[in-house]
C-alpha cells in the first residue's frame, strides 16, 4: 500500500527542505516535486486563471503518475490546496467575478475548490508548515505581505480537514515530528 504525504504551506515554509529530506530518509520513496518552477504562465502575485489550472492539474497528474509504481511513499512537497490558495488570493482580492462578472473565473473557483477539498481527502498524512523567514531564490516572491495572505488561505482550507501543524523551529525537530506520527500511524 502507497502512502501518500502532503506538505503544505506559503512559500517559504520549508517544504522543499522537508520533503528532500523525508525523501532520504523514507524507504522506497517518491517525491513530487514543486510543479509551479515549471509553468508556462506567470506565477505568484502574477498568476492568472490559466497558471494556476496548469499547476493544479499537472499537480495532479504528477501524483498519479506516481501511483503507478506503487512506492511504499508518496511525498508531495505542495498540495492542491497551495494551488488553489494562490488563485483564490489572486482573483477574490482583485475581486474579479464582482466586478467583471466573468463567469469562466466563478466557475474555475467553484470547480478549483471541489477538486481540491476532494483531492486533499487522498493525502494518508497532511502536513501544514507555518512561515519561516522569506529568502529570495530568484523565483518565489519575497513580499511577506503576500506571503501572509498565502498562508491564511491555505490555513483555512485546512478546516475540516486532519492535518499536523508544523511549528518553525529546529529543522530537524520538524523531521523528526513528520517520522514520528508517520511511523506510530503505519505501524498500527
Amino acid at each position: 500500500m502507497t502512502i501518500k504525504i502532503g506538505l503544505t504551506g506559503a512559500q517559504n515554509s520549508g517544504k522543499t527542505t522537508l520533503a528532500e529530506e523525508l525523501h532520504k530518509i523514507l524507504p522506497d520513496a517518491y517525491r513530487v516535486k514543486s510543479i509551479a518552477r515549471e509553468c508556462p504562465y506567470p506565477i505568484n502575485e502574477t498568476t492568472t486563471i490559466d497558471g494556476q489550472l496548469w499547476i493544479m492539474t499537472t499537480r495532479i497528474k504528477t501524483e498519479l503518475e506516481a501511483k503507478k509504481d506503487k512506492p511504499h511513499f508518496i511525498i508531495c512537497e505542495r498540495t492542491v490546496l497551495d494551488d488553489y490558495a494562490y488563485f483564490y488570493r489572486k482573483y477574490e482580492r482583485e475581486q474579479l467575478y464582482k466586478e467583471t462578472k466573468d463567469i469562466y473565473a466563478n466557475l474555475s473557483e467553484n470547480m478549483q475548490w471541489s477538486i481540491v477539498a476532494n483531492w486533499l481527502k487522498t493525502y494518508d498524512f497532511l502536513f501544514y508548515l507555518e512561515p519561516l523567514p522569506l529568502v529570495a531564490d530568484g523565483t518565489r516572491s519575497t513580499d511577506k505581505a503576500f506571503q501572509d495572505e498565502i498562508d491564511s488561505i491555505i490555513y483555512s482550507g485546512l478546516q475540516g480537514f486532519k492535518y499536523t501543524r508544523l511549528e518553525p523551529g529546529e529543522f530537524q525537530d520538524r523531521v523528526k515530528r513528520v517520522m514520528e506520527i508517520i511511523q506510530v500511524s503505519t505501524n498500527d
